[in-house]
This record gives C-alpha cells, structure tokens and sequence, in this order.
C-alpha cells in the first residue's frame, strides 16, 4: 500500500511540477524520498543510462546514475534491456550489462509496445511523421521499429534466450507487484441542506 501510494504521489508530482508542455519527470531527491515500496527499472531506451551510453563516452555518466538509483532503490532496481532490433539498443547492451554486473544488480528483459501487431507499423509511423509536421520520407524525425510491437511469451523467449535470468525477471517483478488497490467510497464535498431546501 506505501508503494502505491507513493507511486501515486510521485506520478502527480511528475506531471504537475513541470511547466505546460515540459515532458513529465521527477527529480532525483524526490524520487529517493519517496521511493518505499516500488519497483525501478532503469528506462530502457529512453531511460537515463541509455540515453548517457549513447551520448558517447558518458559512461561516468551513466555509472552515477545507477549508483544513484541503486542508492535509494537497492533490491528493488533492475537494469532494463530491449531488443527491437534497432543498432543504438545493441550498441548500449553490453555496457548496460557490464554496469549491472558492477552494481550486482539484476537485468530484467522488456518490451515497448507502441501499436498491437507488426503490420501495424507502417500506420503507427506515418502517425510519427504527422505528430512532428514531417514527411514519411524524411530520415531525420523520430522512428521506431515493427518491433516495437505486443510480443508473446514465445517471442520474448526466443528473443532473450541469451539472457535467461532477464525473463526470469520479469516475471518475479510480476510477483512482486501483487498488490490490489483497496476500493472505497469517493471523496466528495458535503452539500448541506439549506433554509430553502425541502
């Protein structure tokens, strides 16, 4: 339940202590705060490790963010891995294994679906081009693969046969998530009964 609620807590203050438009985002001393009772993983392609390894050369940057991480989360962080066949994600892979094994922290294998089925791509990418007033044709804007797709267990299995530790993982952050939120009545104001009511 504290898990949850500080979820709840850091997801509001995410998006409601940015200006209008910013990206949301928590800042680390807020998040080691409030960090009790959830589950990190370090972001995937996105994340703050992926994003220092393929600036090139910040791996220190890379590494102090993990420590810091690991700092407020211990047990309870695990480094991302992703595999939608794009080259940054294979380029970064190795390190981000190395820096887990450095910090003796687990690896967990993830999926970012981004459209239901791989023909669905093409739609899904002309959508990309659209959201940032660019042309299909145009190589430099925002581009993902038929990968970025709902996969099956059979396919992240076969994808991470490699890493089987990494599945193993995913499925203990299941496990680990089992909480249900307690239901209860709505908070709502108390409307009293005026001199004019009947």
């Amino acid at each position: 339940e504290e898990g949850y609620r500080n979820l709840m807590r850091l997801a509001s203050r995410a998006f409601f202590d940015q200006p209008l438009g910013d990206p949301p985002r928590v800042a680390a001393p807020l998040l080691a705060r409030h960090c009790e009772g959830l589950i990190a993983l370090t972001g995937g392609f996105n994340g703050p490790l992926d994003a220092a390894l393929r600036a090139g050369g910040r791996g220190e940057v890379a590494e102090a963010r993990l420590a810091l991480l690991k700092r407020a989360f211990g047990d309870q962080l695990y480094v991302e891995i992703q595999r939608h066949g794009m080259e940054d994600e294979r380029l970064v892979e190795p390190e981000l294994i190395a820096l887990a094994d450095r910090h003796g922290l687990p690896l967990v294998a993830t999926n970012e679906p981004f459209f239901a089925k791989p023909s669905d791509y093409e739609a899904h990418d002309a959508l990309l081009a659209l959201a940032e007033g660019r042309l299909v044709s145009n190589e430099n804007r925002r581009r993902l693969s038929a990968e970025h797709h709902f996969k099956k267990r059979q396919e992240m299995q076969a994808l991470f046969a490699d890493l089987p530790d990494a599945l193993a993982a995913s499925v203990e952050i299941a496990l680990r998530c089992a909480y249900r939120v307690r239901t209860r009545k709505p908070i709502l104001p108390t409307f009293g009964r005026g001199p004019d009511a009947a």
